[in-house]
């Protein structure tokens, strides 16, 4: 999910009481892309019904999902070779209406070529392409729509939504991208394109593995920013709540806070040691499909460490050490902050803790 952490974080800040923290915002306005994830699961998502957990935009307002068109409101769209891009023109939900031909939004054709060179660069990585939905958007190509969710303190997020046939451990999805970004500290432009570079990312991730660990579908999700928008350096500010900054929180470790995004480091660091493939290898490892391994979590990075001829232990050393002096073990480290190391410890009966 392209999500509250981050700079809508001081968004969402801004609008809370005085009394109220960050960590105070509930989980789902954090993890929406998860959350709805963990709903496709939880809801036996991969029975005959194959039934979708959440509804898009364009759907009644039946209950069943947050943010809803106007039922009334006009709905054109744009299809680009892998992407259709769906709005609205009336009500909160309508992008920027400004269009230099007279005819389509400037913003709304950015869009679609945004996504479309994100799954381009996702693609020239190795990864597969996104799962057809057979048709649910009334198109061939992705869904992506856009709405006013920046309400909600969220730039976009993505729903799994049906099993794919012949492989259960797959499914397909759309994406929910806000409607113009406004509000959000980082230029609309830039917003679009990290979005676009996450989220698209987690669609990918659903037609590998919907059933992945948290950690690791979110920590990759935000390296994958770098691969598509390496100029943007939104993911920077996640740094401090990864293994970078809190050395003593295990890297899966899940939780509803920032530290799944910090650890997209780890990533970085895998690329940097074994080629800027390592991640779509490991990707391969936990690919769900019919007669793929389905390693799972650790357990892919893992099995990828040793088909390179290293073991787990000794690469995750080499990456604690690499977190003690980042503008030494990484390429664009100059500009990352390493924690601050304890000044002493004493020795107890089973630990080391600090004096």
């Amino acid at each position: 999910m392209r999500r509250v952490a981050g700079p809508a974080l001081a968004l969402v800040a801004a609008v809370l009481p005085s009394t109220q923290s960050v960590a105070d915002v509930p989980p789902l306005s954090r993890d929406h892309t998860l959350d709805l994830r963990d709903a496709y699961v939880a809801r036996d998502a991969f029975s005959a019904r194959g039934s979708a957990v959440s509804a898009r935009p364009s759907d009644p307002a039946d209950g069943s999902g947050e943010f809803f068109w106007d039922p009334a409101a006009p709905r054109p769209g744009v299809c680009g070779a892998a992407v259709c891009l769906h709005y609205v023109t009336t009500t909160s939900d309508a992008p920027p209406l400004a269009a230099s031909d007279g005819v389509t939004p400037d913003w709304v054709r950015r869009n679609p070529d945004v996504t479309e060179l994100a799954l381009t660069r996702m693609a020239e990585l190795g990864y597969p392409g996104v799962p057809s939905d057979s048709g649910r958007g009334d198109s061939a190509q992705f869904d992506v729509y856009l709405a006013d969710i920046g309400r909600a303190g969220l730039y976009g997020y993505c729903a799994p939504e049906a099993p794919v046939l012949g492989a259960p451990g797959h499914a397909s999805s759309y994406c929910v991208f806000d409607n113009d970004f406004a509000g959000f500290p980082m230029p609309a432009d830039e917003s679009l394109r990290v979005t676009a570079a996450h989220e698209l990312f987690h669609a990918v991730q659903f037609g590998m593995d919907v059933h992945e660990d948290r950690w690791f579908l979110e920590s990759s999700a935000t390296r994958m920013e770098e691969q598509v928008a390496d100029d943007v350096d939104d993911n920077r500010q996640y740094l401090s709540a990864g293994q970078l900054g809190r050395r003593t929180v295990p890297l899966d470790h899940a939780a509803a806070d920032l530290g799944i995004y910090g650890n997209w480091i780890f990533f970085q660091f895998l690329e940097q040691r074994y080629g800027v493939d390592a991640i779509r290898q490991i990707w391969d490892r936990a690919d769900a499909g019919p007669g793929r391994r389905d390693d799972f979590s650790i357990e892919a990075v893992r099995h990828f460490v040793e088909s390179r001829g290293g073991t787990f232990s000794s690469v995750y050393a080499a990456f604690v050490r690499a977190n003690l002096s980042p503008h030494r073990g990484y390429d664009e480290g100059s500009a990352y902050r390493a924690a601050k190391l304890d000044d002493s410890v004493r020795t107890g009966a089973t630990s080391l803790v600090p004096a």
